[in-house]
């Protein structure tokens, strides 16, 4: 397959949410984000937070003012916490494994592509 999209470090994934608005105050905090848990999946997270799209666009890439990222870290840590205390402690140990798999995943995954310019899921 042909992939146009080449693999970013995360140095660049960083100059990206910044060149596209993302106020970044404390620039370790982003990139211990972006390789413990991915460019991608946070992704999702601050879909919320670009302004609206032009007409023909379905995204803009661009974020609202003082959109921090800060903010997406609340939103994710928000959205992976026990929904209630009527959750059981199955789906509790569910959920920890599936942040272990993330955190396991994510530097791996981050290596490959950017030191061996390979696609990888």
């Amino acid at each position: 397959m042909d992939y146009r999209k080449p693999a970013t470090t995360v140095d660049e994934q960083v100059a990206l949410l910044k060149s596209r608005g993302m106020v970044c105050r404390d620039e370790a905090l982003v990139r211990r984000w972006l390789v413990t848990v991915g460019y991608y999946r946070l992704s999702a997270y601050w879909l919320p937070y670009e302004i609206a799209p032009p007409d023909g666009q379905t995204r803009s890439k661009r974020f609202a003012p003082d959109t921090g990222f800060e903010a997406i870290v609340d939103v994710y840590t928000f959205s992976s916490s026990p929904a209630s205390s009527a959750t059981t402690a199955r789906c509790m140990e569910v959920d920890r494994m599936s942040d272990a798999k993330v955190c396991a995943y994510c530097p791996v995954s981050l290596s490959l592509v950017t030191n061996r310019r390979r696609l990888c899921y």
